[in-house]
């Protein structure tokens, strides 16, 4: 009995002391260390110190609740590395330490603007200028990636950039959202249905264009989920490794360095998120409900009983891709 007990002791020592083997061999315990703590060494130059210091005080922020703080953050670790990255004479190697943040952190302020204003009691005239305040932001982050790769001949693969398009399709639905609530709570058309479904339509356009990066192609139809995780994995595989470009950015953007981790957070992006939305998208009754609110043009109109029909669907997009 006394053996039997002892075995099990044994096994358990060693099952704990191989858990925090592999802790260590990831690099990162995220409970307790920042990404940036990981990723940032002393040797790296003082502005790449100095906007990693801005993004680590956004996702401390975001982490203890201070949100609008957080977002203020993030907004100052952007426009400090797209001010960098404008700078021609920034060689490759700076790009590749610089790019990351001005992505991860573009990304996190269009992730966090809706969970910002999601409940809140905020004026309906802040709640849109920041959701379009965010969607500016990862406009910007896009055409300084263009300008790099066609000016500077610098190679960026898209794979790299996706969350970019997640955050601001994320960010669509939830201004979509709020400018239809709005209408019913001010009691007059804000922005009409039909241009408001069509923020929709971009929404659904950045979802394919993420969804490209790792050659997936719904404008056919359906795509099949083996179809799917066999196309992630592919795209991953090579780009995914440690320390690469890829790997910062979305250690950053997700606030996890294990690579494991990132690769399920990246699956369900795509299996789970993205792929869902695109199959509410494509549903009959969804397309007749937005067809519907794309003829509202009127207050009257609005107010009838069909209405709430239209905002259940953006409802619907949010709670997928939240």
């Amino acid at each position: 009995m006394k053996k039997a007990i002892t075995s099990i002791l044994l096994l358990i020592i060693l099952f704990s002391l191989f858990s925090l083997l592999e802790k260590v061999s990831s690099g990162l315990d995220t409970k307790n260390v920042d990404v940036t703590d990981v990723i940032v060494s002393s040797t790296d130059p003082s502005y790449v110190r100095l906007i990693a210091g801005y993004y680590k005080k956004g996702v401390t922020r975001e982490r203890l609740g201070a949100y609008e703080n957080a977002l203020f953050s993030y907004t100052s670790c952007c426009t400090k590395a797209m001010e960098l990255l404008s700078d021609k004479r920034m060689g490759r190697e700076g790009v590749e330490k610089v790019l990351p943040y001005a992505i991860a952190a573009a990304y996190r302020k269009g992730i966090l603007t809706h969970r910002t204003i999601e409940g809140s009691v905020m004026k309906l005239y802040k709640q849109l200028e920041m959701y379009q305040d965010a969607n500016i932001t990862i406009d910007e982050v896009l055409t300084v990636i263009s300008n790099i790769s066609t000016e500077r001949s610098m190679n960026i693969s898209p794979v790299q950039y996706y969350p970019l398009y997640y955050a601001r399709a994320y960010n669509r639905f939830g201004w979509a959202y709020a400018l239809l609530n709005g209408s019913a709570w001010k009691r007059y058309i804000i922005y009409t249905p039909a241009d408001t479904i069509t923020m929709v339509d971009k929404s659904v356009e950045d979802i394919r264009l993420a969804l490209t990066a790792f050659n997936i192609d719904y404008s056919r139809g359906a795509v099949s989920e083996w179809f799917i995780t066999n196309n992630v994995y592919g795209a991953l595989k090579d780009k995914l490794t440690d320390r690469s470009i890829e790997h910062v950015t979305f250690a950053l953007c997700f606030n996890a360095y294990d690579l494991k981790v990132i690769n399920k957070i990246v699956e369900m992006h795509v299996l789970k998120k993205m792929r869902k939305a695109l199959e509410l998208n494509g549903d009959g009754r969804t397309i007749q409900t937005l067809n519907r609110g794309r003829k509202i043009f009127t207050y009257e109109d609005f107010m009838k009983p069909g209405t709430k029909d239209i905002i259940s669907v953006m409802s619907q997009f949010l709670e997928i891709m939240k």
